[in-house]
C-alpha cells in the first residue's frame, strides 16, 4: 500500500530542509482560495455569454438608429443641395441675361452714335470733296 508523502510527514521534513520550497509552498497556499471553481467558471461563461448577447442587441438597435438618422440627414443635405444649385442656376441665368441686354444696347448705342456722327460729319465731307 502506497502512503500519501503528505500524510506521513515527509512534505514537513522536505519543506524544512528547503526553505525554496517553504516559499513556494507558501504563495501557492496564498494563491490557492482565490482560484475560481470549474462551476464557477462555468457561470461566469454564461453571464459572459449573456452580457454579450444584451451589447450586442443595443449595438444593432443603436446602428439602425445611426443609419436611420444619417439617411435622414443626408436626404435633408441633398434637397439643401439641389435648392442651393437650382438657386445658383437662375443667379446665373439671369446674370447671363443682363450681360446680352447690357451688350444689345451697348451696340444699339454705338450704332446711334455712329449714325449721329455720320450725319454731323457728312456735309463737312461733302464740302470738302466738291470744294
Amino acid at each position: 500500500m502506497q502512503m500519501n508523502p503528505y500524510e506521513s510527514g515527509a512534505a514537513e521534513r522536505a519543506a524544512r530542509s528547503d526553505p525554496e520550497l517553504i516559499a513556494r509552498v507558501q504563495a501557492i497556499e496564498t494563491v490557492l482560495p482565490t482560484l475560481a471553481t470549474r462551476a464557477q467558471l462555468e457561470q461566469l461563461r454564461g453571464e459572459m455569454k449573456e452580457g454579450f448577447g444584451e451589447l450586442r442587441a443595443e449595438m444593432k438597435e443603436g446602428l439602425g438608429e445611426l443609419r436611420a438618422e444619417m439617411k435622414e440627414g443626408f436626404g435633408s443635405m441633398r434637397a439643401e443641395m439641389y435648392k442651393a444649385i437650382g438657386d445658383l442656376r437662375v443667379e446665373t441665368q439671369a446674370m447671363t441675361i443682363n450681360a446680352v441686354k447690357w451688350s444689345i444696347g451697348l451696340a444699339v448705342s454705338l450704332a446711334m452714335l455712329c449714325a449721329t456722327l455720320a450725319g454731323v460729319v457728312a456735309p463737312f465731307v461733302s464740302a470738302h470733296l466738291h470744294g
